[in-house]
């Protein structure tokens, strides 16, 4: 409920994006156009479902935002996250609650559009991308990116298993040490003895305890399979069709890493099992999608609607989980510009140049839906035109040659995609 209104002035205003990029002139003009609205505490703002055509600006007190599926978040206004309109998408998605006595604007879309247009507005998240309209009204796009721009997006929590092992890693522990670790988990105990066994590591001699386990993997070795039978457990849905998704997702991101590794061993100056790593990686935002794909099953049995939101936002949301989980800077840039194809930031190769080449490959031979993520919607470019390519030092040979690699390194490909599967 509305009490009472007060005029707006150009230095509140500028203190909001996009509106701060306006003109003093043009501010004026805006700020005359609307009043301060006041509420008291239980007043309800915004209604979830509602259509209107303006957007919401939290100047100083707290609000609720709560989602149709139960989820809630605060915002204060004056933070950083109260810079943005709290809720600006017709219809809105959130319903909007006083805490506490707030003072709040709205600004009409209209004027947030003709500020900087809807894409170069989505383009502080989501670059060098062209939305389509039905994009945009996809309530599963809109959902996921208000929680994206906002910092609200819900990031899935980093297996205790994960955090353990690598922090183990990093002091340089010892083999004990880090026995003691994998053995908190019978399953990952059971899986790494079947490993140690298996033709993998080609041993001639049984390994019958954990230490000789790790001793025989190598740790490097040990991360990665202990990453990948930690996520391997995250892709899962209750839908049908969602977990099929998933199960496509889980062997694309094991083929990268093993093609990864693969090209890591031939290239100088790159370290196999880091390789492999950011493969098994590279695609780790489409994860928090496919989870919030089954709140809107009308999308989720929908491919083409669904692949176009993953290709949208997985890498900005790949990103953010990265960065949650304090993984190097590296890992940040692959998951973000690994799809980009014409990816050309520098004339040396990085890690990223090489998972993307990874990709790449992993993709030839194969038609769209079979054995690929539902990112692969796209007409691949041929190897050779891409920068990655060239400055991995690939460039000099053709891409029948290049394929004729891995062909000649099958064996290796396979025994990697089956460490990470096992």
């Amino acid at each position: 409920m509305e009490t009472s209104s007060d005029y707006i002035d150009i230095a509140t205003l500028k203190t909001l994006k996009p509106l701060c990029h306006l003109t003093d002139d043009e501010l004026s003009i805006l700020a005359a156009q609307g009043e301060i609205q006041h509420a008291n505490i239980g007043d309800e703002l915004v209604s979830l479902g509602s259509s209107d055509a303006r957007a919401l600006y939290v100047l100083k007190g707290e609000v609720m935002l709560t989602a149709k599926d139960g989820r809630s978040f605060e915002v204060t206004g004056g933070t950083e996250k109260a810079k943005k309109s709290v809720s600006h998408l017709n219809p809105h998605v959130y319903t909007v609650t006083a805490l506490t006595e707030v003072k709040y604007i709205w600004i009409d879309n209209q004027v947030l559009d003709n500020v900087s247009g809807l894409q170069q507005e989505l383009g502080e998240h989501v670059e060098n991308i062209f939305l389509t309209n039905e994009v945009v009204k996809n309530p599963l796009f809109q959902d996921i990116f208000q929680d994206l721009d906002a910092d609200r997006l819900s990031v899935p929590v980093l297996p205790d298993i994960i955090v353990r092992v690598r922090r183990l890693i990093k002091e340089e522990a010892d083999i004990k040490r880090l026995k003691i670790a994998v053995q908190t988990e019978p399953a990952l105990t059971a899986m790494l003895m079947k490993v140690a066994n298996s033709a993998i590591f080609h041993s001639y001699k049984e390994v019958a305890t954990v230490e000789g386990a790790i001793k025989l993997v190598g740790i490097n070795t040990l991360q990665n399979f202990v990453m990948g039978f930690a996520l391997r457990n995250v892709f899962k849905s209750k839908l049908i069709h969602l977990k099929k998704q998933m199960q496509t997702l889980w062997k694309h991101s094991t083929e990268v890493a093993a093609i990864s590794y693969v090209l890591a061993k031939r290239v100088k100056g790159f370290d196999p099992d880091h390789a492999m790593l950011l493969g098994l990686l590279h695609d780790v935002g489409m994860l928090p999608i496919l989870s919030y794909a089954e709140r809107y099953p009308e999308i989720a049995n929908n491919y083409d609607e669904l692949r176009d939101t993953i290709r949208q936002l997985h890498g900005d949301v790949g990103g953010l989980i990265l960065e949650k989980w304090h993984f190097p800077e590296d890992f940040i840039t692959v998951a973000k510009e690994a799809d980009d194809w014409d990816r050309d930031p520098g004339t040396e190769a990085d890690y990223c140049d090489l998972v993307l080449v990874a990709q790449l490959l992993s993709f030839m031979g194969k038609k769209v839906g079979d054995d690929t993520p539902p990112l692969d919607g796209r007409t691949l470019p041929s190897l050779t035109d891409v920068p990655a390519y060239r400055k991995l030092g690939l460039g000099s040979l053709s891409a029948e040659n290049s394929i004729q690699i891995l062909h000649d390194a099958n064996e290796e490909i396979a025994e990697a995609m089956q460490l990470l599967a096992m």
